[in-house]
């Protein structure tokens, strides 16, 4: 996702048209269906491709379903940057995601820079 920038990393922005509005949205909590369904309605607007995107927290606290969710919205805008939010740093019992919650935004970075 080369157009995510991260709250701690900027990666560099992918070429794109002059950008002409920003979006801003938290707490979509896309492990809801009903959630991810209104992202993807969100990410088939026309209008996308020329909009930012500020995408303020809370989006997962499943990792699998934050990379999706990013993927999704990372393809409709023209840019997108992220600052994560307390249910995207939970970490799992068994640790799967991170042993803490400065090992999971370093997951999160990660997946911001691919």
């Amino acid at each position: 996702h080369p157009s995510v920038r991260s709250c701690s990393r900027l990666a560099p922005m992918r070429s794109c048209p002059p950008l002409e509005r920003i979006v801003a949205v938290s707490d979509v909590h896309t492990d809801h269906a009903s959630n991810f369904a209104w992202c993807e309605a969100l990410a088939a607007s026309p209008s996308c491709s020329s909009s930012v995107l500020l995408l303020a927290g809370d989006v997962s606290e499943k990792l699998a379903r934050f990379e999706e969710t990013l993927a999704l919205l990372s393809s409709a805008f023209g840019a997108v940057f992220f600052v994560p939010g307390n249910h995207d740093l939970w970490c799992r019992k068994d640790g799967s995601e991170g042993a803490d919650s400065v090992a999971k935004l370093e997951r999160l970075e990660r997946v911001c820079e691919s």
